[in-house]
């Protein structure tokens, strides 16, 4: 358990998590020897405890992900996966989490405040297409106007 332990030899401390500590100050444990061991070999270093470092996605509603999904290719496919997804998670009580987890691990590039390229492929293509079709309607009406006129 030893690797529960990390030491910063440059800020001259012992870092643990709370829990590790926790187990650490049952006396004769195995946390407590290697701590009590760290703590011997670096007689003038402090404790410290772990920081972890959670990523919160307070805005990812179940519209943010709709409207993610639709950015993706194939996203037909996905949607319709994506209301399965939900409908079970709500069989299970637990839809927005056990939704949130599905789409995480679906999407593991996906970020609040980020738009990467692959995000960004299937939409290009898409108003492009919107863009020239809505070009060509406005070339079609303004050369049958003109037609009209001679």
């Amino acid at each position: 358990m030893t690797n529960r332990i990390e030491i910063n030899a440059i800020e001259n401390c012992i870092i643990v998590s709370k829990a590790y500590y926790k187990r650490a100050s049952a006396y004769g444990s195995n946390e407590y020897d290697a701590l009590h061991k760290a703590m011997i070999e670096n007689p003038t270093a402090k404790i410290v405890f772990k920081t972890i470092e959670k990523k919160t996605y307070k805005a990812l509603t179940f519209k943010v992900m709709e409207d993610y999904i639709k950015t993706q290719s194939e996203s037909d496919k996905l949607l319709i996966k994506f209301v399965a997804v939900q409908r079970i998670a709500k069989a299970k009580g637990s839809l927005y989490p056990l939704t949130k987890k599905w789409f995480l691990n679906t999407f593991p590039n996906y970020k609040v405040n980020a738009v990467n390229e692959s995000e960004t492929k299937k939409l290009t293509a898409t108003l492009e297409a919107e863009a020239k079709s809505e070009v060509n309607a406005l070339v079609s009406s303004h050369t049958n106007t003109l037609c009209e006129v001679a």
